[in-house]
């Protein structure tokens, strides 16, 4: 038996290897994957370590081959990744500044620009996107850094780096410390590669960008020949192999390829000519849309869609073992799955056709039969050259659910329990709707069965009776990302969903009653004061206000008297201990102004919202998020608020209290200024809850008088913290685009994921 446990102990060790525990042992629970993936990068040295990138600012690493994975976040979306080519343990992300992790990937530090110069963060505008300011030569005035765009090793010498950045090539040969310009560019790079030649010890840099391919000098790169026909490349790399370099470009649905050959680059002038092949998979009957290279030089994968064939459209994966000459459809799938993937949770939930076709491709440079593919939902893995694949974003357990691999890029919205189970958790997310765990978290699967189509891709919030077992109610819509103001630019009365109610604990649902017309719900409150067979509800609707029902939904009326705005964004009701009840107003406008039309508002109810009364907000606040009132005193009040976008870091954002019930109000937190929500833990009313996107949750143990950051969670979007019942210090945090984590609150301060001090959160 000790010899059992013995080598149980090394396995789990061996599969733990490089994933250090977060502070607070945090962690990503829900089924796994969800969002847009990009950028899969196979480490060169240890094809185990792989590195993809989200459209939700998440970087993701694994060191056990996709079987577990550490979500980092550098306080931005992040372009790419490089390995050092000499060093195993060295890798450069690009992100709003270039990063570099000298411990295979467990903290990063900014290399560029010098964080020595960076004097401040910019990130007023609605979704706190984060752009560094750096300190310009007179030392008076401050610049925004223009983030890199590609990036390069010398294969020779580690301390020789390749920047691109805008429209200038940037080089340093002391490791990042200094850096000078080498040349313009054309356009903004996309890959740039320093090759030694075959026959010199002379380095040459090669530059791809949309509009071509360039040789770099000190002066200017020199234009090469674009493919025939095609004025803009949809993507472009070069691959060294063997002191040669690869060319390879998707333009105009075709995939082309070329040797770079030393000849005709000594020889090169503006507008030479390169020598470039097509190698388009069967024929010109799909559009190619991204392809990667196996690094031996015969070795091609390309991603396909649109290919006609057999009376079907289909989208896919090709290889190609001779340069593109011919071709085998190694991954292809007209919406009804593929037979050779052995796909996560996605395609039985969702469909196949979900994530359409690959965004990215990487090859092991040490093996060309191991790829990995990202798409709009999924990262999937084949170690045969594509014969087979498997989904590596999340993994199926005994009886139908999904466990994520800590791959996930899920919106979610709140963590909602069940009072007569303890084991039933549901989790509201955008784009995969309602999720249910019936083993306290540790499993997921679908819960939107009976829902209407069209509401099946968000729900915002859920309710059940306290008094009822199995009874429940949702609120569900087919637009997601509110309150953003980039989803308000639309018309909101074309907004689509309604309430839902179940009879037997959120396995099945069906449409609650009439009178509401469609429209997007994004909160819903039980009165548990009211009769339990006639229970009162309100549903907060972006764009038609607040409803009520006072039939237990089966029926509802619009109850708006009082409040103002002509199509109002109501999204956030709070029941108050001595019956008021209120409701948030979104802001709609993100253009800093304030005084209008756009404005949100906070506004209260003494008579069941029969009328409503406005609540003054604080000065210069016209963003309210969420509010919170104290049951045991309601005279005070707790307010989260979004920052208007203006000066560096935006004005009126943070959260507000009132001792008066909103007659006057004071700063509480301002840390963070774009708060998505302000919460406290019903078995502790002094400890009080924030979380915005500012790379920061919060938690108070004096009702809000103080605030301390929580060690271990990091991540760019949180949007609520909803503590765990029945086990203090523990909460889950529901985020914009990271799933949900979970961990304790007093945690001691550790490692982060920024180790460079100026930017650590």
């Amino acid at each position: 038996m000790r010899k059992l446990i013995a080598v149980l102990c090394a396995w789990l060790a061996c599969v733990s290897v490089g994933l250090a525990q977060r502070t607070g042992e945090f962690r990503i629970l829900g089924p796994g994957g969800g969002g847009a993936m990009f950028h899969p990068t196979i480490s060169p040295h240890d094809p185990r370590t792989v590195l993809v990138s989200c459209d939700m600012s998440g970087g993701y690493i694994t060191h056990d081959g996709g079987q577990s994975w550490r979500l980092f976040n550098l306080r931005g979306a992040l372009r790419g990744f490089v390995f050092d080519p000499l060093d195993a343990k060295v890798i450069y992300a690009l992100g709003i500044g270039l990063w570099r992790s000298s411990d295979a990937g467990e903290t990063w530090r900014l290399l560029a620009p010098d964080p020595a110069t960076v004097v401040g963060v910019e990130n007023a505008s609605d979704e706190a996107e984060q752009t560094l300011l750096t300190r310009g030569a007179d030392s008076r005035h401050s610049f925004p850094f223009t983030p890199p765009s590609a990036f390069a090793v010398d294969p020779l010498d580690s301390k020789h780096l390749l920047l691109a950045a805008g429209y200038r090539l940037w080089e340093s040969k002391d490791r990042g410390l200094h850096w000078e310009p080498r040349s313009g560019l054309p356009a903004q790079a996309t890959s740039v590669a320093m090759v030694r030649m075959e026959g010199t010890r002379a380095g040459l840099v090669i530059v791809a960008t949309v509009n071509g391919f360039g040789v770099s000098d000190q002066d200017a790169p020199v234009k090469l020949s674009m493919p025939a026909g095609v004025a803009r490349l949809d993507s472009a790399w070069l691959d060294a192999i063997g002191g040669k370099l690869l060319a390879v470009a998707v333009g105009g649905g075709k995939l082309y390829n070329a040797w770079v050959d030393k000849y005709w680059v000594d020889a090169s002038a503006p507008g030479t000519q390169i020598p470039w092949s097509v190698a388009q998979p069967v024929g010109d009957r799909a559009a190619i849309t991204l392809a990667a290279s196996g690094h031996d030089g015969r070795t091609l994968y390309a991603s396909f869609r649109n290919l006609r064939m057999d009376g079907t459209t289909w989208l896919g994966i090709a290889r190609s073992e001779d340069l593109g000459q011919h071709w085998t459809l190694v991954l292809k799938d007209a919406g009804k799955g593929s037979p050779n993937i052995a796909d996560g949770w996605m395609s039985a939930a969702l469909g196949s056709g979900w994530g359409e076709q690959p965004l990215g491709l990487d090859v092991a440079r040490s093996d060309p039969r191991l790829i990995y593919a990202t798409d709009l939902g999924r990262t999937i893995k084949s170690s045969d050259g594509g014969a087979h694949w498997m989904g590596v974003y999340s993994r199926s357990v005994p009886g139908g659910g999904a466990v994520s691999t800590g791959l996930d890029v899920l919106t979610s919205y709140g963590v909602h329990f069940d009072p007569f189970d303890p084991k039933r958790l549901f989790v509201a997310y955008t784009d995969v709707g309602l999720m249910r765990s019936e083993d306290g978290g540790q499993s997921w699967r679908s819960s939107v069965e009976g829902v209407p189509f069209a509401w099946k891709n968000t729900t915002y919030s859920m309710v059940f009776d306290p008094a009822v077992r199995g009874r429940a109610w949702a609120v569900m819509t087919h637009n997601h990302d509110l309150p953003r103001a980039r989803m308000l630019r639309r018309d909101v009365a074309q907004f689509c969903g309604g309430v839902v109610s179940s009879e037997d604990g959120g396995v099945h649902w069906k449409v609650a009653g009439s009178g509401m017309p469609e429209t997007a719900p994004t909160d819903i409150l039980l009165d548990p004061r009211s009769n339990t067979k006639a229970r009162t509800l309100y549903a907060a609707t972006m764009g038609r206000g607040v409803f009520k029902s006072v039939d237990g939904g089966r029926s509802w009326t619009a109850k708006n008297d009082g409040i103002a705005q002509a199509q109002p964004l109501a999204f956030k009701l709070k029941l108050a201990s001595d019956g008021n009840l209120f409701v948030v107003i979104a802001r709609q406008s993100a253009d800093g102004s304030i005084g209008n039309a756009g404005d949100g508002a906070l506004y209260r109810s003494r008579n069941g919202a029969e009328s409503w009364e406005r609540v003054a907000l604080p000065e210069g606040v016209n963003g309210p998020t969420g509010v919170y009132v104290d049951p045991r005193e309601p005279w005070k009040m707790y307010l989260s608020a979004w920052a208007r976008n203006t000066g560096q870091r935006g004005a009126g954002g943070g959260v507000y209290g009132s001792a008066d019930a909103g007659a006057h109000w004071v700063v509480l937190l301002d840390q963070d200024r774009h708060v998505s929500d302000v919460s406290a833990n019903p078995e502790n009313l002094n400890e009080m809850y924030a979380v915005g996107f500012e790379s920061s949750a919060w938690h108070s143990t004096d009702r809000g008088a103080h605030w301390q950051r929580i060690a271990g969670y990091n991540f760019h979007a949180g949007l609520r913290v909803t503590p765990q019942p029945g086990r203090a210090g523990f909460v889950y945090i529901n985020t914009f685009g990271g799933g949900v984590w979970y961990g304790r609150v007093d945690g001691k301060t550790g490692v982060e994921d920024i180790a460079t001090k100026q930017l650590m959160p």
